[in-house]
């Protein structure tokens, strides 16, 4: 159904909002009912099954929530201490770490006894006139995102009070057109996310068949009718007669990064350097490169080399990517470790099999998971490693190449499809709920 525009408009007074249709109202949150906050469910306290429960984290999956869809349960105790909401409320989040993430909203669609949790703000309407989808909708739209976004305070941690959200100015059609607009956006939407879902699966699929390719090619090789061994390794299991079973002290030279320090002294440089979030698998990411000081034989020690594998020793554990000199002059933190590798050994073989340890899980079970997980120098220099003639491993690295160059460049494909439905679908929600366009009343 192609949608066309309503007859006349009038100038509007919200924010990225030019026109709205002449019979259309502008209404402040405040004017649509009253605020209240959620309190008194912490982790902690859910339960498998008893009185279902709304935290902060389930407002961010949709526009609406159902009874059937709540994950979260608490019991009676809890319950009492906590806030009862009720068809038609409205759930906003009170922080989060984007633009977009801030305020977002859902509205609550069940008839069941449901209860909501700390950092959420609820809108409890007053009058029967407003459609809660619809609203739902509404405050998605680029101008309320902008609106809650030039509302919020903090600087890593946004935050938004129901002080602020109460002046956030919407467009309001009359009742009929509401509903007719959530009812359509809702069957819009539904088919555009199932072709997303559709998309995202296929991602998975390549995705797996990724892994799956560089995990049988770094442990068998590319010859199917080699002899092989057993590698004595149980996670490893055969491998080919005539490679040989090292770790990863015997491959090169490992390195740990240094202690992060913000002081400047006599004799030292202010240089870039990269720390764990940096190394993707596989890749790194340079847009956001940190600078602090290093003495000349820091320099010396940490400055990065063509070819050298990084590995991420916090966070996701042994991420591993190798540097190809995409900045001319970088150095290590010390939540990252560097290999230089061996004159006889092929950093591109080794890169991969570092990737197959790491899907297959072998990081995070080599660590401590009681604190906050490391993959120490200590720990990662012991590492089983295997190393083929330097000949098959620049096969192997050369042919790794090729095959998830032709995966990548179809899952990019694929991703690229995702962010246009995305963009189509901000695009419709955002033309319907101001009333650029104009959605029919079905009889």
């Amino acid at each position: 159904m192609q949608l066309k525009p309503y007859g006349k408009y009038k100038e509007s007074g919200i924010e990225l909002v030019n026109k709205i249709p002449s019979h259309w109202e502008e209404n402040r949150l405040a004017s649509i009912g009253a605020f209240s906050k959620g309190r008194g469910i912490s982790r902690k306290d859910l339960k498998e099954e008893g009185i279902p429960a709304i935290l902060y984290g389930d407002i961010y999956t949709k526009y609406e929530i159902q009874a059937s869809e709540i994950v979260n349960f608490i019991d009676g105790e809890t319950a009492d201490r906590a806030v009862k909401i009720k068809k038609g409320d409205i759930l906003f989040t009170g922080s989060g770490e984007t633009i977009e993430d801030i305020g977002k909203s859902i509205s609550y669609e069940g008839d069941e006894i449901v209860y909501v949790g700390g950092d959420v703000i609820i809108l409890s309407q007053q009058s029967p006139l407003y459609n809660s989808l619809f609203l739902s909708y509404s405050l998605s739209s680029s101008s309320s995102v902008f609106q809650k976004s030039t509302s919020s305070k903090g600087t890593i941690i946004l935050h938004i009070y129901s002080s602020r959200l109460k002046n956030i100015l919407l467009a309001i059609p009359p009742p009929p057109e509401q509903t007719a607009i959530a009812t359509y956006l809702d069957r819009q939407t539904v088919l555009i996310d199932q072709k997303i879902a559709l998309l995202s699966q296929k991602i998975d699929r390549y995705q797996e068949l990724k892994k799956s390719l560089i995990n049988e090619t770094v442990c068998r090789g590319l010859n199917p009718t080699v002899p092989m061994k057993d590698s004595g390794v149980e996670w490893i299991g055969e491998v080919p007669e005539h490679w040989e079973v090292k770790r990863v002290k015997d491959i090169g030279n490992l390195v740990l990064g240094k202690m992060l320090s913000r002081k400047e002294a006599s004799g030292m440089y202010l240089k870039k350097y990269l720390k764990s979030r940096n190394v993707k698998w596989l890749g790194i990411d340079t847009e956001n490169i940190d600078e602090m000081y290093f003495t000349e034989d820091e320099m010396k020690s940490y400055r990065l080399k063509m070819n050298d594998l990084v590995f991420s020793e916090g966070g996701e554990v042994g991420k591993t990517a190798i540097w190809k000199n995409e900045i001319d002059e970088c150095y290590i933190q010390n939540s990252v470790l560097k290999l230089t590798v061996n004159e006889n050994q092929v950093p591109k073989y080794h890169l991969y099999f570092s990737f197959f340890l790491g899907k297959v899980g072998f990081y995070d079970s080599a660590v401590n998971q009681v604190s906050i997980k490391h993959l120490t120098k200590e720990k990662l220099i012991k590492v089983i490693w295997l190393s083929p003639p330097q000949e098959e491993q620049k096969e192997i690295g050369k042919y790794l190449d090729e095959k998830t160059a032709k995966i990548e460049s179809i899952v990019s494909n694929l991703t690229n499809q995702i962010t246009t439905l995305k963009e189509l679908r901000k695009t419709l929600i955002n033309d319907v709920v101001t009333g650029k366009v104009k959605v029919p009343i079905l009889s």
